[in-house]
């Protein structure tokens, strides 16, 4: 029985290995998300100031 066990806890572990990097990942999503709003936001706000110089 100490083999089956054994192939259990690692059955386990890799679950939760791979739960993690599903994690990760959609952290990383997230981050790469607000990153792009705040260049977005950056964006924007240089073209409106380019717009107000021409006037």
């Amino acid at each position: 029985m100490e083999w089956m066990r054994r192939k259990d806890k690692e059955s386990d572990w890799k679950g939760e290995k791979e739960r993690l990097v599903k994690k990760t990942q959609v952290m990383a999503v997230k981050r790469r998300l607000l990153k792009g709003t705040i260049e977005k936001e950056r964006w924007v706000k240089g073209k409106r100031r380019i717009k107000e110089q021409r006037e």
